[in-house]
């Protein structure tokens, strides 16, 4: 647990971690500023409780996180998994980082963050692997509260995710807020057993989604109810698409 300061050129290395209860590769619980933190393929492993994440594992407060990857896999029999992340608390930016490996939970899966609330997310990628849970599956985000920025970042064609409802090639499900994607894309292979299945967003409740200079181009997308190339199903907010 760090609460102050800030993690610099960390490396965890063919070390596996595993734990019951806020679980990261390199941090269990954050407050700090983190640059060029690595976990080089160790996996990440938690049984019975919340927050797992390839470099963090709970991620309080409003912080940065830059230059920094995982290739690590991440398995929990829970909720907020997240290929870096497990759960970002406040509002957070992610900038040129990574993500490979397996992501495996079960409500509130993301590629890159499992539940986030309100974050940026720059020049972020995940290249390759599995993204599995059963509901709220995303390539990037899983669950986000309140909107995300996401600028020129990709989920990769050696991607597959699958869940229940609500899974998407970025984000499985938008609570509300505004979310802006601009430069970015999908190629991977979304499928799921349930409803609301989108290319680039599964589900939405409420607010804002603006998408620009963005495309879906995987290998398909399948589920049951409200299946869409970019998104399954808006709900309540106000859609825009251009050059997309």
């Amino acid at each position: 647990r760090v609460d102050n300061g800030q993690i610099n050129d960390a490396w965890v290395i063919n070390n596996p971690v595993s734990g019951q209860y806020v679980v990261g590769g390199v941090v269990g619980q954050s407050q700090a500023v983190s640059d060029n933190i690595h976990n080089v393929s160790s996996t990440v492993t938690a049984r019975g409780n919340h927050y797992t994440g390839g470099l963090i594992g709970y991620w309080l407060y409003a912080s940065t996180l830059s230059n920094s990857d995982s290739s690590g896999n991440v398995v929990s029999d829970q909720q907020r998994v997240g290929g870096l992340v497990g759960d970002a608390y406040a509002t957070s930016s992610i900038s040129n980082s990574f993500a490979t490996g397996n992501v495996t939970g079960s409500v509130y899966v993301g590629g890159i963050v499992g539940v986030s609330n309100s974050p940026s997310l720059s020049n972020v990628y995940y290249a390759s692997g599995t993204i599995t849970g059963t509901s709220q599956a995303g390539g990037f985000i899983g669950h986000l509260s309140n909107g995300v920025t996401i600028s020129n970042s990709y989920v990769g064609s050696g991607v597959s995710i699958s869940g229940g409802d609500n899974t998407g090639g970025l984000i499985g499900w938008m609570n509300a807020g505004t979310t802006t994607i601009t430069g970015s894309h999908v190629s991977a292979a979304i499928s799921a057993t349930g409803n609301s299945l989108g290319g680039l967003i599964g589900g939405a409740n409420s607010g804002a989604i603006s998408v620009s200079s963005s495309y879906f181009n995987g290998s398909g997308v399948t589920g049951r109810l409200y299946v869409g190339g970019m998104v399954g199903n808006s709900g309540n907010t106000t859609l825009s698409v251009t050059n997309s």
